[in-house]
């Protein structure tokens, strides 16, 4: 059991046990450099069977989907060091398939050229149009007259 609870705490250093019992573990589970905090409550007899496993939102969202597979990994693996190298790579297969869905947003050097090119335009042509998360210029918005710059509406190229 000793040499079990040494592998455990080579292999998952930032997963602690939190009692003498070493019934209740708290810490980290690291995948693809992504830190996630992780509660598992054991029975008093130490089988995972019985086994609770409370996670961060941040956790459960990305294993939203693997309930069924963690659940069968748990009642299935003989201690807890077996458990957490089956719920790491589930974890691992899950970041996986999450990446492939989200496109990550562009690096700040991608707005760079844009600011500069608007900045050589002169902020004062700019005119928003409002819409949820994005702004957008029409070609006809740098042709205003200076009484329409004052209006809270530009139409455009109006003339």
């Amino acid at each position: 059991m000793a040499e079990t609870e040494a592998s455990l705490l080579r292999q998952f250093p930032l997963l602690l046990p939190q009692n003498r019992a070493k019934t209740v573990y708290e810490g980290f589970i690291s995948a693809q450099g992504r830190d996630f905090h992780l509660r598992i409550l054991l029975a008093k007899d130490s089988q995972l069977r019985n086994a609770r496993l409370l996670c961060s939102w941040q956790l459960k969202a990305i294993l939203n989907g693997y309930h069924h597979v963690v659940q069968q990994r748990m009642q299935h693996s003989p201690d807890l060091m077996s458990f957490i190298v089956e719920l790491k790579m589930v974890l691992e297969v899950a970041l996986k398939n999450k990446k492939e869905l989200y496109v990550l947003p562009a690096p700040p050097q991608f707005y760079s050229s844009p600011i500069e090119e608007i900045g050589t335009l002169g902020w004062d042509k700019l005119q928003p149009y409002f819409y949820p998360r994005a702004l957008h210029l029409f070609p006809g918005d740098f042709l205003c007259s200076t009484e329409e710059k004052e209006s809270i509406m530009c139409q455009g190229n109006a003339n």
